[in-house]
């Protein structure tokens, strides 16, 4: 192998990402597939110990649907990425703006929900 080629091969290994999109990808669609599930199965675990299992199956489905709402951003990102580029201001400001808003969101229904939950 040639002095340029081994450098090439040097380069392109240093290079590589230490995990591929795909990687990420596929890690938040199992989580959210299954965090629902293991959200029942925790919540209603903490419920029956506190002698309030369907508030623990309510609170712990609930959170588990957080996994499906990463997924969901996971994929945003990805979208709003590719179309203004990862380094750009643009890309900046709309995913700032964008996970701004869903945290946002999130946390009113949450607490929203914290009260209903008390009444169960």
């Amino acid at each position: 192998m040639s002095e340029a080629n081994r450098r090439a091969d040097l380069k392109t290994q240093i290079v590589r990402e230490l995990v591929s999109p795909e990687t990420v990808e596929r890690a938040f669609w199992i989580a959210a597939a299954i965090g629902p599930v293991i959200g029942l199965f925790v919540g209603g675990t903490i419920g029956y110990i506190k002698r309030s299992t369907k508030r623990g199956l309510i609170g712990g489905f609930l959170l588990g649907l957080l996994t499906c709402v990463a997924y969901g951003m996971w994929r945003i990102f990805n979208v709003v990425t590719d179309k203004l580029g990862l380094d750009s201001v643009a890309n900046l400001v709309v995913e700032l703006f964008l996970f701004a808003a869903v945290g946002m969101l999130i946390g009113a229904i949450a607490a929203k929900l914290v009260v209903v939950l008390k009444r169960v």
